[in-house]
């Protein structure tokens, strides 16, 4: 009786996902965290017109510098930059960390950010 207890438990149970070598399921290792912080997108105006991320906001490289602070008054946020293909949002990154922001991602291009960050608005 004790045998037939233990195989019926034993049915019951879901099977283990498989395990990552940090010890994470394989399946939730694969998968993007969403981005924390803010989504900024460096592009022009009339690029970011033409479709961008959902909740991304519009700064573009040009004006990076002199307009941060207004979206970003604490130097911990983090914020996750992307550009048309990665070139601007990677210089975007650089001059954010020389100005002290200590939390700046470079996502990449447009078509990355959407598959990390979700829709297009």
């Amino acid at each position: 009786m004790d045998d037939l207890m233990n195989r019926s438990a034993g049915a019951s149970r879901p099977a283990p996902h498989p395990v990552g070598d940090r010890g994470v399921p394989q399946a939730v290792a694969a998968t993007p965290a969403p981005p924390v912080g803010l989504v900024l997108d460096v592009r022009s105006e009339p690029e970011f017109r033409s479709g961008a991320v959902e909740g991304a906001l519009n700064l573009p490289l040009a004006v990076l510098a002199y307009r941060i602070r207004e979206v970003a008054p604490d130097r911990a946020t983090p914020l996750q930059l992307y550009c048309a293909s990665g070139g601007r949002s990677e210089m975007g990154r650089q001059l954010l960390l020389r100005l002290g922001y200590a939390d700046v991602t470079n996502v990449g291009g447009l078509h990355d950010a959407l598959r990390l960050c979700g829709r297009r608005r």
